[in-house]
């Protein structure tokens, strides 16, 4: 049984910068969904930042599912789905505030 790079790597992360792993989550969420909606889809009313969000988050999981199996020989999909919920759920909360009208742009109030 050897450690993945990927594991190596938040191993590493985690003895230097000091997050919590769930805090870790968040932030990766929100970087990802404002880096996606500022830079390439320009529009955080619509759903495909958010996606970007998730697809990020499942990829991280696919690793840990799978260095999880290796180590402890089963998925923790508890553990999994935890971290998804983390990483997608304030995309997901801004993304609503901005889709139903609770959240406006600057150039939407008139400044």
């Amino acid at each position: 049984m050897e450690t993945s790079f990927y594991q190596l790597f938040k191993i590493y992360f985690f003895n230097y910068v000091p997050l919590s792993k769930d805090a870790t989550h968040i932030y990766i969420g929100l970087i990802v969904y404002f880096v996606v909606g500022i830079f390439v889809i320009k529009n955080f009313g619509s759903i495909k930042p958010v996606l970007f969000v998730l697809a990020v988050a499942i990829l991280m999981e696919i690793a840990d599912l799978r260095d999880d199996y290796s180590v402890f020989g089963h998925f923790r999909w508890g553990a999994s789905f935890h971290d998804i919920f983390n990483t997608c759920l304030w995309p997901l909360v801004i993304f609503l505030l901005m889709r139903f009208g609770r959240l406006k742009s600057s150039n939407e109030q008139g400044s």
